[in-house]
């Protein structure tokens, strides 16, 4: 009972730590891919104890180094992939994923310092400026890696679809809304149980809400009552690797058709095989020998694109990673080339500055990245956003292709250096939001796994996934609605107002003090 009691009102350092360290086992039980993902709406609450009634100063550590263990147990994973895919040694490769987590872990230092120091924790409406620098602060700081404790809901539509309002703002701001509202609960019980049970009252009123509008979404969308056009595709997951040829692809896409003749589109992943559909003269023919056969238009990755006027035989040339949309007569109606390029795997970033990076990391690649979010338009009707792999975790890429009229999601993915870990199932959550955000359907088509296909409402269509690591084919039927979203038309106008909110909070003493000094004055000056 003492321990109990110590950790609910901590009065030691001792007490604190162990509260964080509660705090960031919940968020690795929490993650996606892990066993229970709903902790998230708790995971929070330990930390949060941890630091009241601190001096702004311990607040501020006690909470950046939580937040940096949380984003290590968080993506942990991305070492053997730095590994297998750069060719660095272990030793060289953990405090590079240690130094990162640091990195992304930053904007919670003022975070930590602004809860204590504006004792927002026991002031009116304080809780929501807590929740407002969360999101913000969390959403703006750089971050090679934009997830978050929400995409921990990925399987749980009914709670996301407020992304179609807010995006993740929103949703990001609510998790922590409830998670503050019950450490208020906590920490107000032995001295003031009703306003203990008005914050409980607060948190559960607020799930409620978000609930009550998740399950009218839900049932708007998966009632087929604004459905207007179908499409039927057909994608193959080859497992390939560096060192294999492509001849799977060609037998596995071959047997799809066969078993499926009346798809209307054959999807390939981006794989890490050499392969050019433009660069390679046979890579070209054996794709439209391919087509010419099944007679169905594709979607694929072309590996490498060389940049204008760039020598193949040179090993410093560079290059872009190209998405195309071949019709069934071998027409190439359209190419993408990838924006969103992953850091020391696709790039080295500043590698002109600094040339020694190419010596630390032998085998990364050399590509550039593309400056045009290019629709692919299949027919009339279908308007395909081909975001290769990585590029699906930012929201603002693919609100771009949205506002070029785009109304599904396609996204080539090779996962292959992941491995089958905890990764790919991050991978599928953060990319899962963009589909409710726009209430556009989301079409998973990767090399290794997890491939799938997720409705415009969220919802998992599990007949379709694939397991990691292993080859398989799989066909959509793909419902896409008619109309977008509020957040497709205004964006980010949420988190903007969540920063107006942050202002407030931050300023609102001092704007006080200067009203009452001018109140003041104005009656001892009998104004």
């Amino acid at each position: 009972m003492r321990i109990l009691n110590s950790l609910v009102r901590p009065n030691n350092m001792k007490s604190r730590i162990l509260l964080a360290l509660l705090s960031v086992l919940l968020h690795f039980l929490s993650m996606p891919g892990s066993p229970f993902p709903l902790l998230v709406w708790v995971a929070l609450v330990p930390v949060g104890l941890a630091i009241s009634n601190v001096s702004p100063r311990y607040s501020a550590i006690l909470l950046y180094l939580t937040m940096s263990a949380f984003w290590l147990v968080g993506i942990w994973w991305l070492i053997p992939a730095i590994v297998k895919f750069t060719q660095v040694s272990y030793v060289f490769a953990i405090p590079i994923l240690i130094a990162l987590c640091f990195f992304i872990a930053l904007p919670y230092v003022l975070i930590g310092w602004l809860i204590a120091n504006k004792q927002w924790l026991y002031k009116p409406f304080g809780i929501i400026f807590i929740s407002a620098s969360y999101a913000v602060m969390t959403l703006v700081f750089p971050n090679p890696i934009p997830g978050n404790i929400a995409h921990s809901l990925y399987q749980y539509p009914i709670f996301l679809q407020l992304l179609d309002v807010g995006g993740v703002a929103m949703v990001l701001f609510l998790v922590v809304f409830v998670n503050w509202q019950i450490v208020k609960a906590i920490h107000s019980f032995q001295h003031n149980r009703q306003q203990a049970e008005f914050a409980l009252l607060r948190g559960v009123l607020v799930l409620a809400i978000v609930c009550v509008y998740g399950a009218l979404k839900i049932g708007l969308y998966e009632g087929g009552n604004d459905k207007t056009i179908e499409l039927k595709i057909g994608m193959v997951q080859p497992k390939l690797l560096r060192e294999d040829n492509i001849e799977r692809l060609y037998s596995l896409s071959e047997r799809l058709v066969a078993q499926n003749p009346d798809i209307d589109l054959l999807v390939w992943p981006e794989f890490p095989t050499a392969f050019s559909y433009v660069g390679n003269s046979w890579d070209k023919q054996k794709v439209d020998y391919l087509i010419a056969k099944l007679n169905k238009p594709v979607v694929i990755v072309s590996g490498y694109i060389y940049e204008e006027g760039a020598d193949p035989n040179d090993s410093a040339s560079r290059y872009y990673n190209t998405a195309h949309l071949i019709d069934e007569n071998r027409v190439l109606k359209s190419s993408y080339q990838k924006q969103e390029l992953v850091p020391f795997f696709e790039y080295l970033p500043r590698e002109q500055q600094w040339p020694f990076l190419r010596e630390l990391f032998p085998e990364a690649l050399r590509y550039i990245p593309g400056n045009e979010a290019n629709v692919f338009h299949l027919d009339s009707n279908t308007r395909i956003i081909p975001l290769i792999c990585y590029e699906t975790i930012f929201p603002q890429l693919t609100r771009e292709f949205i506002q070029k009229d785009g109304n599904i999601i396609i996204n080539l993915v090779n996962d292959i250096w992941l491995g089958d870990q905890w990764a790919s199932s991050y991978h599928f959550a953060v990319g899962l939001f963009r589909s409710i955000e726009h209430r556009v359907p989301w079409v998973r088509v990767s090399n290794s796994g997890i491939s799938g296909m997720v409705s415009a409402s969220g919802v998992i269509d599990s007949a379709t996934l694939t397991a990691q690591q292993v080859i398989a084919s799989r066909v959509f039927d793909v419902e896409i609605p008619s109309e977008r979203s509020f957040y497709s038309r205004y964006g980010d106008i949420f988190l903007f107002g969540l920063l107006v909110v942050i202002l407030i909070g931050t300023f609102n003493d001092k704007m006080r003090k200067v009203l009452k000094v001018h109140r003041r004055g104005s009656s001892e000056s009998g104004i």
